[in-house]
């Protein structure tokens, strides 16, 4: 008797084991399926064709390195900006950046988009010297995200905008597997960046020392050029850099620049309606808008400026 009780749980023991195994299996199947048909945690290359990725993650550079056709100027205002990939217009239409939203705005004018993804202060610093005397611009539009003074991220510009397309086959076919890794190993990478800004930000810090000593040099090109510099922030829920993007807004209001504070104008709008997408949290063209209204706010009155620097040599090009 003792043996057929025992054989009867280890029957049910395994059954149990099984149906466990078979109501996961069945879960997790319907919740993949779900999040596919909703098209969340979708990738790019998922969504779209080859020619749909490579318009908006890697449409090219013309010779002065700057994204789209270069175009000469026959009396018309000149207007260069400088930046990283929310300059670039990383994942958008180029017709969907802020400086072709910009042109679009002014009449007689030609904006160069000069921004390139990964690059940070010190790399568009030095970009803006060897790109000044070519174009010789009116007005320089330098834009600013607060982890430009995190070190300079390689991005591979020729194919792959999606974050999960070189890893695991699992990861890159997914949409589960990666919403568990946003809530997971992503928030791990994402800790360890944060504490990378934060010891970027500390006076004693090389990178702050470097950043704090080379603002002379923007200072000179304002005196020259006017110049109007657009401190971002990055489209992040709970966003965690604001007393860092304060401390940066210091030190450029301290050279006498015109700034703009992209938070001001947009803190109060979801994140989710400022951003390519769920995986892609760089600037959609709504966001772009709002920095161009920003930037002829400026333009028409420099008071608007977030230092509340007098800026008429820049109110001037505006009527």
């Amino acid at each position: 008797m003792k043996y057929t009780a025992f054989n009867v749980k280890s029957r049910r023991y395994v059954k149990n084991i099984l149906a466990t195994i078979v109501v996961t299996i069945l879960l997790v199947t319907v919740l993949e399926l779900f999040l596919r048909g909703a098209g969340w945690y979708a990738t790019p290359e998922e969504l779209h064709n080859e020619s749909w990725i490579k318009e908006r993650y890697a449409p090219g550079f013309n010779q002065m390195g700057c994204r789209g056709t270069y175009r000469e100027t026959v009396n018309q205002l000149k207007i260069l900006v400088v930046g990283d990939s929310y300059t670039y217009g990383y994942g958008i239409l180029q017709e969907e950046t802020y400086p072709s939203l910009l042109e679009a705005s002014l009449n007689n004018t030609i904006v160069y988009n000069c921004g390139y993804p990964g690059r940070n202060f010190e790399e568009n610093l030095d970009f803006l010297h060897r790109i000044l005397p070519k174009i010789d611009p009116d007005i320089v539009i330098f834009q600013f995200l607060t982890n430009d003074l995190a070190s300079p991220v390689e991005i591979d510009l020729t194919y792959s905008p999606s974050p999960y397309y070189d890893q695991s086959f699992i990861t890159k076919h997914s949409h589960l597997v990666r919403l568990l890794y946003q809530n997971t190993e992503n928030k791990l990478a994402f800790k360890e960046f944060y504490q990378d800004i934060e010891k970027n930000y500390q006076p004693q810090s090389e990178v702050w020392k470097n950043f704090t000593n080379r603002l002379h040099e923007l200072e000179q090109i304002a005196r020259k050029t006017s110049t109007i510099v657009v401190v971002m922030d990055e489209l992040l829920d709970n966003y965690p850099f604001r007393d860092f993007t304060q401390l940066g807004m210091q030190e450029f209001c301290s050279k006498n620049l015109t700034v703009i504070d992209m938070y001001e104008h947009t803190h109060n709008i979801p994140v989710e309606g400022l951003k390519v997408s769920s995986l892609d949290p760089h600037p959609n063209k709504d966001y772009n808008q709002a920095v161009v209204d920003s930037i002829l706010s400026v333009m028409r009155n420099s008071s608007a400026s977030a230092c509340l620097r007098e800026s008429a040599a820049i109110t001037q090009f505006v009527t």
